[in-house]
């Protein structure tokens, strides 16, 4: 048993997006990772693509679009989004309040245009 601070935990940078990194394989997780984002009221997260299987919680209150194969498909909080492996997209927060996400993945998404995924930062923001 262990417990993550995430006040402690290292932190993600893509783009302009950023957020926690809750578990990876410097915590002891092998095989997935989770990070933790509040994408700010009327904000877009940077294009993505990655390569392994993607599953986005929106686990509190909100709302946003996901754009995938150049339309948007709405979604409403609480609920999940699937995303298949080669995917390019972005999420935009519609609502009027940060909307939190919880990345689970199997290969963390890169920017488009760039072969690299979020290099992680320790320490706090």
């Amino acid at each position: 048993m262990r417990v993550i601070l995430h006040a402690h935990a290292p932190h993600w940078q893509l783009g302009s997006d950023s957020g926690v990194v809750a578990a990876d394989a410097r915590c002891g997780v092998h095989g997935f990772g989770v990070w933790q984002h509040a994408l700010p009221a009327g904000k877009t997260t940077t294009t993505l693509q990655h390569t392994g299987e993607l599953v986005l919680v929106a686990p509190g209150a909100g709302s946003g679009k996901v754009w995938v194969d150049g339309g948007p498909m709405r979604f409403v909080a609480p609920c999940t989004l699937l995303l298949p492996a080669g995917q390019i997209f972005t999420v935009t927060n519609t609502g009027t309040l940060p909307l939190l996400l919880l990345w689970v993945f199997t290969q963390p998404p890169a920017a488009v245009g760039t072969q690299e995924p979020a290099p992680a930062r320790h320490g706090p923001k």
